[in-house]
């Protein structure tokens, strides 16, 4: 049996602005790392994506299997995020309450840290609040939801799950977003695109 929600949220077939990205640059720039620690878990032979809990979990999904794991920051591995709760993911969140925010098919979700389902919203399609896909996923200080579906749009809704914009379907691969993060100090969203592509979008309209 799975956790039942606290809040729910359903998606709406209102009409929202649309907008297109503002290209920030294509030129790649060389670097270098170094690293202060590295591991490898049977657990996770192809990580894809991860991010880190308030305590310093790190919450991953293997490119084969797409299931949300919990490693400790040494590697070791604690467990199955929400078992039983979600279907293929694709992207894992934590916001900056430590609440974490996973993106399916075509539905996302935000969890308690340990687990228990606080809302969701989501179903396959192209009309606002529907997702095709969903790629990458960030938030705001404000709790609005910033979600980017695999090489097509942006989607904004907010805290409790609403639409309020989309970007247009682009034309041209070098905009369409796969990855999202947010600069909370400057209040700006950046995307990276297809085809290596970095732009930025003004969370309040999209543009």
């Amino acid at each position: 049996a799975t956790a039942s929600p606290t809040a729910t949220a359903t998606s709406t077939a209102t009409a929202m602005p649309t907008a297109q990205p503002t290209l920030a640059g294509t030129e790649p720039l060389p670097c270098q790392m170094a690293y202060d620690s590295q591991w490898t878990s049977p657990s996770l032979p192809k990580p894809f994506t991860l991010a880190v809990m308030a305590n310093g979990d790190i919450l991953a999904i293997d490119d084969d299997v797409r299931v949300v794991r919990r490693f400790s920051s040494a590697g070791a591995f604690i467990g199955e995020f929400a078992p039983g709760q979600l279907g293929a993911t694709y992207a894992v969140h934590v916001d900056a309450n430590g609440d974490v925010w996973t993106g399916e098919q075509s539905r996302i979700s935000k969890f308690s840290p340990a687990g228990a389902l606080l809302a969701r919203t989501g179903t396959p399609g192209s009309l606002p609040g529907q997702f095709n896909t969903v790629w990458s996923l960030t938030t705001d200080l404000a709790g609005n939801v910033y979600v980017a579906e695999l090489g097509s749009r942006v989607q904004k809704l907010n805290a409790a799950l609403q639409p309020q914009w989309a970007t247009a379907v682009p034309a041209d691969s070098l905009r369409k977003a796969q990855y999202l993060a947010f600069d909370h100090g400057n209040d700006r969203l950046w995307g990276a695109g297809q085809a290596y592509l970095v732009f930025a979008l003004d969370p309040a309209t999209g543009l």
